[in-house]
């Protein structure tokens, strides 16, 4: 599986959230599962639909099938309905990984 990570320069909770990812153990950890891809201005705003499927926000975090399906199951349960792949906090992401590596495990 990937995550991908749409961020921006210009954007306070991406500055905010890219350090917390950066330094998480746990993160680190499902890395061993996980390719992590980090999608910044170029490619944030603009693109496929297919990996903006409610919105255009930043930061988004999207986890993918390997052939780059988005698996729209797996989002922040702890985000907002309209943005439920807003993450801000590294927490939230690994509560996100984890449940799809169950999820795909449990296939």
């Amino acid at each position: 599986m990937a995550a991908i990570l749409f961020d921006t320069s210009w954007c306070a909770a991406c500055r905010k959230l890219i350090p917390q990812i950066e330094a998480s153990e746990e993160i680190a950890r499902l890395r061993e599962d996980f390719v992590l891809i980090r999608c910044g201005d170029d490619c944030a705003r603009d693109g496929d639909p297919a990996y903006g499927p409610d919105g255009r926000y930043v930061p988004r975090i999207l986890l993918t099938d390997a052939d780059g399906t988005v698996r729209r199951e797996h989002y922040n349960f702890a985000a907002r309905a309209e943005t439920k792949y807003f993450y801000s906090t590294a927490d939230e992401l690994v509560e996100t990984m984890r449940r799809a590596l169950q999820h795909h495990r449990e296939l």
